[in-house]
């Protein structure tokens, strides 16, 4: 249960309005009010939904001369068959973030170089996993 305290918008005591030369403005803040709290309190109760469990994949593609700008890597989850692809940057490094917990192939192909086949799991225990 979350408890949201209300400021006070009016008073029964009548010397506390006797200072006050407005309009009584209870009829339409009313409204406000309710408007206000229920945005707080669906607000407060939509966080919870909005977490989820996901890791990632990075690496570095390297040979024997170094590190190899302009690889394409690709992931596949091997349960859904879903595939992503990124190219590695200018250090050679790549970086596949919000993966759900699975178990990915890893690809990397370039032209004129054997392809390489690796295989990672992504788990709700580890943030992210280091493929090289």
């Amino acid at each position: 249960m979350i408890g949201v305290t209300l400021p006070t918008i009016f008073s029964a005591h009548p010397r506390d309005r006797s200072h006050n030369n407005r309009k009584d403005n209870t009829c339409r803040s009313a409204p406000t009010l309710f408007l206000l709290v229920a945005g707080l309190l669906l607000g407060a109760a939509t966080n919870g939904f909005g977490q989820q469990f996901t890791g990632g994949i990075r690496g570095t593609v390297s040979d024997a001369n170094g590190v190899m700008p302009g690889v394409s890597v690709t992931v596949t989850n091997e349960a859904t068959a879903v595939p992503r692809e990124t190219v590695t940057n200018a250090v050679g490094e790549y970086n596949f973030s919000a993966l759900a917990p699975a178990t990915y192939s890893i690809r990397a192909s370039l032209p004129g170089y054997k392809t390489y086949d690796r295989r990672a799991s992504v788990s709700r225990r580890s943030s992210s996993s280091r493929s090289t």
